[in-house]
């Protein structure tokens, strides 16, 4: 009633479907990269964001391992409207995360050279993608054994002020992230970001007719 448009964040075509019926404005589609709270089943981006674009007939914004402007020409390729981005924006100047954990999102890539910087674990809400570190290999040992969902929630909620509160915490602290971390080498504002991926996207838009249509 205040003119307020209401988006749904999406991570399969039959969930994309049921908030179209639902009376939805939108739909933000986020692959299995994303940090945080991700589907139960691993279906990726570059699958995931065309296949809900093909079955709906709302705006589409896409989300999941993009942190740049290729990541911007991808989706608007796959028929997005725009792009969503969580861990990028974490680490910006602006964010109010601890300084540590923007820092050690930055490191990921060195730190884990030849495996994969995050992993998913069974949270009290669903499952998780964290950095890799103490906390988020225990909470997967946790949910292995079968710990307890009470215990999984303080264990969670805990971990949550650990990393993000004035400790910055990054060993035994909650670390959403997205397997984009290792992509990502800066900490710059906002309007640097938003600027530098819009100006990274109409150069390569710019460029692909020159590459592949002469």
């Amino acid at each position: 009633e205040a003119g307020m448009l209401q988006f749904h964040n999406v991570p399969t075509v039959y969930h994309a479907k049921k908030a179209e019926g639902a009376g939805l404005d939108g739909l933000i589609v986020t692959g299995y990269e994303a940090g945080g709270h991700v589907a139960y089943e691993p279906i990726h981006t570059i699958v995931v964001v065309p296949a809900v674009v093909n079955a709906v007939n709302i705006p589409v914004v896409a989300g999941g391992g993009i942190c740049d402007g290729a990541g911007l020409v991808a989706a608007l390729a796959f028929g997005a409207q725009g792009i969503y981005m969580g861990t990028r924006f974490i680490a910006t100047k602006e964010c109010e995360f601890n300084q540590k954990v923007k820092e050690a999102i930055i490191a990921a890539k060195e730190k884990f050279p030849k495996k994969t910087a995050t992993v998913v674990t069974q949270g009290f809400y669903g499952p998780l993608r964290h950095l890799k570190n103490e906390y988020s290999m225990k909470l997967l040992e946790m949910a292995a054994r079968g710990d307890s969902a009470q215990e999984l929630f303080e264990y969670e909620s805990r971990a949550a002020f650990l990393a993000k509160g004035p400790e910055g915490d990054i060993i035994n602290g909650a670390i959403w992230a997205g397997q984009v971390a290792r992509r990502i080498d800066s900490i710059p504002s906002v309007k640097e970001l938003i600027e530098r991926i819009m100006w990274e996207a109409e150069e390569i838009i710019r460029k692909m007719p020159e590459r592949y249509l002469t």
